[in-house]
């Protein structure tokens, strides 16, 4: 039987940590590109990185209203990007 000495402690499926990146595609329409800095982009985030998190990434002001949508559809801030999404943030109008 081995000491205490050779033993090796089991493997942990938290070590080592990959971090694997997703590539998504951003489109900021009106008055948000100039606090974005961009209107569109090939961005590269972490896997599991949420909306919320991406709009904070890229600089927009998070008390800023705003319509974010996921492939063409509505989204919540806390949905997760997945590789190849397409997000677009606008600004939201009103009038008619």
């Amino acid at each position: 039987m081995p000491s205490a000495w050779t033993r090796r402690p089991p493997p942990s499926p938290a070590w080592p940590v990959w971090i694997e990146a997703v590539k998504i595609q951003v489109k900021i329409i009106g008055p948000l590109m100039y606090a974005a800095g961009f209107s569109e982009k090939d961005i590269e985030v972490p896997a599991g990185t949420t909306v919320e998190g991406l709009i904070a990434s890229i600089g927009l002001p998070p008390e800023r209203p705003r319509i974010v949508t996921l492939n063409g559809g509505a989204v919540t801030l806390d949905a997760i990007l997945a590789e190849g999404d397409k997000v677009a943030v606008s600004p939201i109008y009103s009038g008619g």
